[in-house]
């Protein structure tokens, strides 16, 4: 895999897609009131999948100097992957297309503004999990939720 293929991560459908392709199929087919409200997470979590396949798309054309956000990139990332578990540190750097040495440093920073936990794998004692925290998540929908470029 050339450095190219690299920068740009394919958004995959997974297992969380396929729960909230469904949840967002039976909210739209119930009646009463309320239901609205229950789909603006779902919203905001496509929301969060468009911009960042918007992004990788800025990447795949203008290269990743022109695209520097390293801390946007993981926080990106980590939202619209929705991995109840989070993502191990040597995957999130990848998919994210940040270097992990610039990663750590960022995710270290991160971790100190409460926007995301990092904790061992349950399995593997030399892996590190990435996960946004409630404060995390709150701050990427509040920011989503302001934000008028994929409308």
């Amino acid at each position: 895999m050339g450095q190219e293929d690299r920068d740009l991560v394919e958004l995959r459908i997974s297992q969380a897609d396929m729960r909230c392709a469904v949840e967002v199929l039976s909210l739209l087919t119930q009646q009463g009131e309320g239901k609205a409200s229950q789909l603006e997470p779902i919203e905001l979590w496509l929301k969060g999948r468009a911009l960042l396949a918007d992004r990788q798309r800025r990447k795949k054309v203008f290269g990743n100097a022109m695209i520097g956000e390293p801390p946007w990139d993981l926080l990106l990332f980590l939202f619209a992957s929705a991995e109840i578990d989070g993502l191990s540190m040597h995957a999130l750097a990848e998919q994210s297309g940040v270097p992990l040495t610039i990663a750590k440093r960022w995710l270290g920073f991160l971790e100190q503004q409460n926007l995301i936990a990092l904790a061992a794998h349950r399995s593997d004692t030399r892996a590190t999990m990435v996960s946004l925290t409630p404060a995390g998540i709150e701050r990427m929908q509040t920011y989503l939720k302001s934000t008028t470029a994929l409308r």
